[in-house]
């Protein structure tokens, strides 16, 4: 085999291995604690953004599968005055990404 001959069947080995490398590292990345938290604090930010209220939001759970999202326990509280009902409050709301 010459080294031309290797060259050409070691390159796409090589890539081929790092793309299974950075899937796993990402698979391992969304499976963690930190990520959930990172992912609720920015629902959170957003929600409170586009509602200019408080937001609560109690959880968050991410299905990579079907592409969904549920938050549970979610409550946004706007201007009104403190001991009646917040603007907006939810046990649980879900979404889901479909493709066209």
């Amino acid at each position: 085999m010459t080294r031309k001959t290797r060259s050409v069947f070691i390159v796409p080995c090589s890539l081929f291995t790092l793309l299974i490398l950075i899937l796993g590292l990402a698979l391992f990345v969304v499976r963690t604690n930190a990520f959930k938290r990172e992912i609720r604090s920015r629902v959170v930010s957003a929600l409170e953004r586009a509602s200019g209220g408080h937001v609560e939001l109690g959880s968050v759970h991410l299905y990579w599968r079907t592409l969904a999202v549920r938050l549970d326990n979610l409550v946004i509280h706007g201007s009104e005055p403190a001991g009646s009902p917040p603007l907006l409050q939810v046990a649980s709301i879900g979404m889901q990404l479909k493709a066209a």
